[in-house]
């Protein structure tokens, strides 16, 4: 809602009626920038907890449909809405915070089969020396094939 609110009044004032001698304009602009720093610090105090596939769709979620409500009900918007697309936009709403709910309940993947793991043990071998492919033979053996096809010479060994 500040989100809003503030940007409507920074449009105003780039438009040429200034909202800089209203004090609601600073009292916006304030809360806009201290509710951002609370967003910003739930989200680092989330991520120390959760990945960020379980906590960002649980934010993304709560501020669209905090946003939707706060527009119905301060900005009184339901008044140029039909009751039958209140009633879808509720519906929507209810949809939202269940599937925030659901994604909250999900259990968290073990670390062991997350693709980083798989990524640095399996497909990069070369990034790490203490682990030989088992397969090396077959690799020489293909690159023996690659230059063979390009007419290179082959080199024994390599």
């Amino acid at each position: 809602v500040t989100q809003k609110g503030g940007a409507s009044m920074l449009l105003l004032t780039l438009g040429g009626r200034s909202q800089l001698c209203f004090a609601t304009f600073y009292a916006v602009v304030g809360a806009w920038a201290l509710l951002s720093l609370v967003a910003i610090w739930w989200l680092r105090k989330g991520l120390l907890h959760l990945p960020a596939t379980r906590l960002l769709p649980v934010e993304y979620g709560t501020v669209t449909s905090t946003s939707v409500i706060g527009g119905l009900v301060i900005y009184q918007e339901y008044r140029y809405i039909p009751p039958s697309s209140l009633y879808v936009m509720g519906v929507g709403i209810l949809l939202i915070v269940v599937g925030c709910a659901l994604v909250g309940r999900r259990k968290t993947i073990k670390r062991k089969y997350m693709p980083g793991h798989v990524v640095a043990h399996r497909c990069l071998p070369i990034l790490l020396p203490h682990k030989r492919p088992q397969n090396l033979s077959l690799v020489r053996e293909a690159k023996r094939d690659v230059r063979s096809k390009k007419g290179e010479p082959s080199i024994p060994g390599a």
